[in-house]
């Protein structure tokens, strides 16, 4: 009996262990395919490599440095502490204009976190600055965007889906109207 009940144990454990990895999985998908979709402009990036994760993009957005007489809100941020950009569209993409310590309850706006505060100029970051590309198409992927920073820096955006909580996740990186392909 009691090797029993190990085994069962055993076997309960493990498919726990599953049911919370595709439960992960099954979430962000939600989020991607109910998540209001906005456009993000990007500043020139660098594209370094991670030792232990691969090659990465790391991604620079507009809207990740605001000057104190940018934004509306409280210029006392503490860095590390939460905070939730107002976001509005002009000229197709996503502006900040406000900063926020508690959840709005409407609008389009990003959750994010204070990484500096210098007299009330904000850097914030959103968890989407870095994404990760298959090392077979690194070189390439790094050529394409390296080129296109050089030659269409004021056309570089980031498609995010933004879930209710303020939560983004990269859906798409654009340079104009063109699609990189990042993936195949």
């Amino acid at each position: 009996m009691t090797k029993f009940n190990f085994k069962l144990k055993f076997w309960l454990i493990v498919a726990l262990q599953i049911l919370i990895l595709f439960s992960l999985l099954a979430y962000n998908q939600y989020r991607l395919i109910v998540g209001e979709k906005i456009l993000l402009k990007l500043t020139p990036p660098p594209d370094p490599l991670a030792l232990f994760q691969g090659h990465y993009l790391a991604l620079n957005y507009e809207i990740s440095e605001l000057n104190a007489n940018e934004y509306i809100g409280p210029s006392n941020l503490e860095p590390g502490e939460t905070v939730y950009v107002l976001l509005y569209k002009k000229g197709g993409y996503y502006r900040a204009f406000g900063v926020s310590r508690e959840k709005p309850k409407e609008g389009i706006f990003i959750k994010g976190k204070v990484i500096s505060n210098y007299r009330g100029d904000l850097e914030i970051r959103y968890g989407i600055e870095n994404y990760f590309i298959p090392e077979k198409k690194a070189n390439e992927i790094e050529r394409e965007f390296r080129k296109l920073i050089r030659e269409k820096s004021e056309n570089l955006f980031v498609q995010v889906s933004l879930d209710r909580e303020g939560n983004a996740l990269i859906t798409k990186l654009l340079a104009g109207r063109k699609e990189i392909d990042l993936e195949s």
